[in-house]
């Protein structure tokens, strides 16, 4: 199975409209980050904060979904014949070779992707109550219900049946948390360079502690 990763990141630039566009062309299958800004909307965003990949600096959940609209993604390799896919937040195409990528929202991909298309949907490390931060505690702005309570509403209000949604996450209480709320959707358990350390048997036994349906193995 084939999934288009953060959209598709090259030579769009990551988790922006015309990357999902592409990937769900290619791989009818897509992978993206969710974010929720400050005033509750979800948008695409795989960092804490948006400096690694747009013009601006600071942590996404501080902005409101008007100052994310007037961020600017980075742009990678300038491909002509794909700039011509290139989509504004209001969704008209540009065709400029000098194309403007922007922050979708998910209400945006949902709206624009076609509606047979499967999505593997990224929840960053969100705030579980009762559950101990680790020290130091990292930026933790995301609520987990307020997540589950907007993605439910979108899904439902785009017609996407949850059994065709994977849900992935770094973050075992994250994906708990969701697993409760939609448990006829997929659970991915994702694993990256954080857990290099974990000897097999701890990491085994990691997984052992849910009966996820997939892992998602990151080799760098």
């Amino acid at each position: 199975v084939l999934v288009a990763h953060r959209g598709s990141e090259s030579p769009f630039p990551e988790n922006s409209l015309p990357a999902a566009v592409h990937g769900a062309e290619v791989t009818g299958f897509v992978e993206i980050d969710l974010a929720l800004t400050s005033d509750g909307n979800i948008v695409l965003m795989h960092d804490s904060t948006v400096d690694r990949t747009t013009n601006s600096s600071g942590t996404v959940c501080e902005f409101s979904t008007s100052e994310i609209a007037q961020l600017r993604l980075r742009d990678p390799a300038k491909t002509e014949t794909l700039h011509k896919k290139c989509w504004e937040t209001n969704s008209n195409a540009t065709g400029s070779s000098s194309c403007m990528y922007f922050v979708p929202t998910l209400e945006l991909v949902f709206t624009t992707l076609p509606m047979d298309t499967k999505y593997m949907l990224d929840l960053k490390v969100c705030f579980t109550p009762g559950v101990p931060q680790p020290d130091p505690e990292p930026v933790r702005c995301n609520d987990c219900a307020r997540l589950r309570r907007y993605v439910r509403r979108l899904l439902s209000r785009h017609h996407i049946k949850v059994k065709s949604v994977v849900f992935t996450s770094t973050d075992i209480q994250t994906l708990r948390s969701f697993a409760e709320e939609f448990p006829s959707a997929s659970f991915a358990f994702s694993i990256d360079l954080s857990f290099r350390g974990y000897s097999v048997e701890d990491f085994m036994a990691l997984l052992e502690l849910d009966d996820w349906d997939a892992v998602c193995m990151y080799y760098g």
